[in-house]
């Protein structure tokens, strides 16, 4: 369609005012020095430290055109760096041509129903497709339109089999008619073929981020110009401005193309192209050039539109606002296929070409959406990314795979397509492994392995996968357990696992009627502690940890969900790792007994309950390794369950205990004999050892012998924010008394006063520059460190803005400390903090006359820049 012309005549305002850096632009790309279009420096280095892999200063020189051979570049960071710098742009490697059709599957022609064209759209998720208001620019408007993907010609000149799709605008709908957004995005609705299925055709997820483009890069369009066959723009194509809401880039389309996704060289979408036309601009040696300027939505004001409105979204809608947003980091390639989401029931396998695949969840949606449960469609299906356990995880001490023995290695499952020169048995997920039973009557782990690294941390929240800034509870409310979709491992055989189909019958089966106590699935290596590393493994490492093979039937309440009993053993593992930074590895499994219950079960037979849990936790502590060992009980929770099962409803009157479960420490040596595993050499590192029987574990604390608590100067080895705070304000009271000047952050004297009040603090809102990066202080708790000089008051307490004023005035720096790496702080370092980058922070203002004085150098402090008092914000990226 043409475009409205309310929306081109504002772009063609948009392109007068931004006509000057345009010709800039074009004068630069013509001297063969793109690079230069791009006005901020930043972006520009850090878009060749991407795109070259090469260090911050080597990226400086390649801005400045330094020649990367004389650089000491070879491989592909040599001709990546001539690309970028525009001495061999047309030499790719042939996998961008294989990136390339990947992208442009995503990519359909929306059409009237009678088969007229109208624009193009594309996939963002399985679910959601992104084109123009001014394509489709109602909910009413949508029942107009379908969207046909594989609307192209093959390799022999013949169209393909065409796939066309209904909207589900009652699903999802969102949009805006600003010309300078121009935006609609929408759930696709009902196939109009028996076989059609959109979820082949992978999808180009939405990023923010501010790392995917830079002036004077080159572009590429996937498009269907004029309603025509599939058509790309490749390459020969450059953005020449950049504005707040747009970009402008110079590119052959026609009408049609209103809708197409506008890529960078990885394939990231950066713009949703919306307008276009000739355009002429005269050079500064007086030549005319001739060119198409067209204009595009940029996608980070699109994300930050919609997020703006999930407050207002339904759990479902936000769901899947936040898969269609689930992008791949800026550098790699940004398309990603979608993940085949098995059906319920016994018979779902992941990838499975013996079923036919589901509907997505959009048509309708499922309950486990609705629920906010971790859908299994977002669990990774290429499993040879998968590294799994690894045994040298901790420094200097190995800590191998249990064994099994012979008997349980002809019960164990064999994974597909592994031979006996790899452990066969090994289920390999990221930072984890399983061990499975595979006979008829168990169908549950040996044993699940993990590595955790509380140094590199990432809380993630459980329903979709974004960032947390501080603990979230694993608890979980009955329902949200009993609608979560758990996955098939199809690397071994189906009738090896239980299903959700096993769990809900044993959920409806074996509980009073009125509610109470009930069996559910729990996980062996639990959702929370593989998840460390970046973002993208960690999300990857929580979704692995909703397979069938990592669970086993536990009862909720009383023991799985009680911190009291097993769940506060494993919060006090995590936090413990956490706290100290400390590299961990844990073991779990079940303790399987001849005399466990058993559930006998129409369709899946006799399934054997097992009663007992235990744990054995690895660490080297000072160079010296420490194990442990935890077994825990739920006989009286299972047997108590297993006498009212059975069909017999008269017994839902029982009365539950508040507390069934007793836990125990043990051996290493007594698990090896009630498991048959052999645990290797762990026995000899085991601190209960010696013990006299078992010992009975009345707080987190008895796990570690002596406690590992120690009170010093770091941080993240207090207990809690109080007590470091407590601490902290002592050793200030000590240094003013002794007339001493250190100290790790500064802090004002309170004339001998306990932790003040937050009304004492002048809290201020202010925007700086960064002026001075310091080494990062990794004593103990973690801090960036840098100092900022204000420039911009925005908020706060009264008395703080003439500080800020003057400090504005006189040009003078504030430290700011940030801690990362433990449970007080973020999980890693903020990026872009940068020499010359402004920020915008809030926190608590100490006057350099107030601080103590570091390296003999007194200067004001910028304190407490995180939750519950402040923040630091990175251009549109905040963290607290």
């Amino acid at each position: 369609m043409i475009t409205p012309e309310p929306i081109a005549a504002a772009a063609r305002e948009r392109v007068r005012q931004a006509s000057d850096a345009i010709r800039t632009s074009f004068e630069h790309i013509r001297d063969q020095h793109p690079l230069k279009a791009e006005r901020q420096l930043d972006r520009a280095i850090k878009r060749v430290e991407l795109t070259t892999g090469v260090d911050r200063e080597t990226a400086k020189k390649i801005v400045d055109y330094v020649k990367p051979a004389d650089l000491g570049l070879k491989g592909e960071s040599l001709r990546r760096a001539e690309a970028i710098q525009g001495v061999t742009v047309d030499y790719l490697g042939v996998a961008w041509l294989d990136a390339a059709r990947e992208a442009s599957r995503a990519v359909g022609r929306i059409i009237f129903r009678n088969g007229n064209a109208q624009g193009t759209g594309f996939l963002v998720s399985d679910r959601l497709v992104l084109t123009n208001n001014h394509v489709i620019a109602s909910k009413r408007d949508a029942g107009r339109f379908v969207i046909e993907f594989n609307y192209e010609t093959g390799p022999d000149g013949r169209p393909t089999d065409t796939q066309r799709f209904e909207f589900n605008p009652d699903a999802f709908f969102q949009t805006d008619d600003q010309d300078d957004l121009d935006f609609t995005l929408i759930a696709l609705g009902r196939p109009l073929s028996p076989t059609a299925d959109p979820r082949p055709f992978g999808c180009c997820p939405l990023s923010d981020s501010a790392a995917k483009h830079s002036v004077g890069e080159p572009v590429n369009i996937v498009q269907h110009p004029d309603g025509d066959f599939k058509q790309v723009v490749l390459r020969e194509n450059r953005i020449l401005h950049r504005g707040e809401t747009v970009l402008h880039y110079v590119a052959d389309t026609e009408p049609g193309a209103s809708g197409s996704p506008v890529f960078n060289d990885d394939w990231h979408v950066v713009a949703l192209h919306h307008w276009g036309e000739p355009h002429r601009e005269v050079t500064a040696d007086g030549r005319v050039l001739n060119r198409d300027v067209n204009e595009g939505i940029r996608v980070s004001a699109i994300v930050r539109e919609l997020r703006s409105r999930e407050a207002g979204m339904n759990v479902t809608e936000r769901a899947m606002l936040t898969e269609a947003m689930r992008a791949l980091p800026a550098g790699e390639f940004g398309t990603r296929s979608v993940r085949l989401n098995p059906a319920p029931g016994p018979q779902a396998i992941l990838g499975s070409p013996s079923s036919p695949p589901p509907p997505p969840p959009s048509f309708p949606a499922t309950a486990s959406a609705e629920a906010g449960g971790v859908p299994a469609s977002r669990i990774d299906p290429n499993y040879d990314n998968r590294r799994g356990y690894n045994p040298r995880f901790l420094t200097g001490f190995e800590v191998p795979l249990p064994a099994l023995t012979a008997a349980q290695r002809a019960v164990a499952a064999r994974v597909r397509g592994v031979g006996d020169s790899a452990n066969p048995f090994e289920l390999k997920y990221e930072h984890f492994s399983v061990i499975l039973n595979g006979s008829p009557d168990r169908r549950m782990p040996f044993y699940s392995i993990v590595n955790i690294d509380g140094a590199k941390r990432i809380r993630l929240k459980r329903d979709d996968l974004s960032v947390l800034s501080g603990p979230e509870s694993s608890e979980r409310a009955e329902g949200a357990e009993a609608t979560e979709t758990w996955a098939t491992d199809p690397r071994i055989p189906d009738e090896a696992q239980l299903d959700d189909a096993f769990y809900d019958r044993m959920r409806r089966t074996m509980r009073p009627r009125q509610g109470g106590e009930f069996l559910a699935r729990g996980h062996m290596t639990r959702r929370e502690d593989p998840v460390w590393g970046t973002v993208a493994p960690a999300r990857r490492a929580t979704d692995d940890t909703f397979h069938h093979t990592n669970a086993c039937p536990q009862a909720q309440n009383g023991f799985n969900g009680s911190q009291k009993v097993w769940q506060g053993i494993e919060n006090f593992v995590l936090d413990a790792a956490d706290d100290a930074n400390l590299r961990v590895t844990v073991i779990t499994g079940p303790v399987f007994d001849d005399g466990d219950p058993v559930l006998t079960d129409s369709e899946f037979g006799t399934i054997r309950l097992p009663r007992r849990f235990w744990k054995v936790v690895a660490r080297v502590e000072d160079g010296t390794p420490i194990v442990f060992a935890v077994l825990a009980d739920q006989t009286a929770l299972v047997d108590q369950l297993m006498r009212i099962s059975g069909g017999r409803s008269e017994a839902a009157d029982f009365d539950w205990p508040d507390r069934l479960s007793v836990e125990f420490k043990t051996t290493v040596a007594h698990l090896a004999e009630l498991t048959g595993l052999d645990f290797g050499d762990l026995a000899t590192h085991d601190a209960f050892a010696g013990a006299d029987g078992p010992e009975r574990i009345t707080r987190p604390d008895d796990v570690l012998p002596g406690g590992r608590r120690r009170d010093g100067t770091s941080f993240g080895k207090f207990p809690s924010i109080e007590a470091f705070l407590e601490a902290w304000e002592a050793r200030g009271r000590a240094a003013a008394a002794e007339g001493a000047e250190g100290g790790a952050e500064g802090r004002r004297g309170r004339g001998g006063r306990g932790r003040p009040a937050a009304r004492e603090r002048l809290i201020v809102d202010v925007e700086a520059t960064v002026s001075r990066l310091f080494a990062d202080d990794l004593s103990g708790a973690k801090h960036q460190q840098f100092a900022v000089v204000p420039t911009k008051w925005l908020a706060g307490d009264a008395p703080g803005k003439p500080l800020i004023a003057a400090a504005i005035k006189a040009e003078e720096p504030a430290r700011v400390a940030v801690c990362f790496g433990d449970a007080r702080g973020l999980h890693d370092r903020i990026t872009g903090v940068r020499t010359g980058v402004e920020l915008h922070l809030k926190g608590e203002w100490i006057p350099a006359d107030e601080a103590y004085a570091i390296a003999g150098v007194r200067m004001a402090v910028l304190h407490f820049t995180h939750d519950p008092l402040g923040f630091v914000c990175v251009g549109e990226r905040c963290y607290s």
